[in-house]
């Protein structure tokens, strides 16, 4: 996310805070990438304004 925006440290993490918030990006977990929760199909829609997706199960 830094290399491909061109951002700090500070600032991409609060953007993984807010991905995380909105139910885009798992949990964090200790060693691993967060997992991604949208599919790029249900990102779409939700970026055109389509109807929102089904909450995903974060369990």
């Amino acid at each position: 996310l830094q290399r491909a925006l061109g951002i700090g440290y500070g600032r991409a993490a609060r953007l993984i805070d807010f991905m995380y918030e909105d139910g885009i990006v798992g949990e964090y977990k200790s060693g691993t990438s967060r997992e991604v929760l949208y599919t790029w199909e249900e990102w779409e829609a939700l970026k055109n304004g389509d109807e929102a997706p089904p909450a995903p199960n974060t369990a």
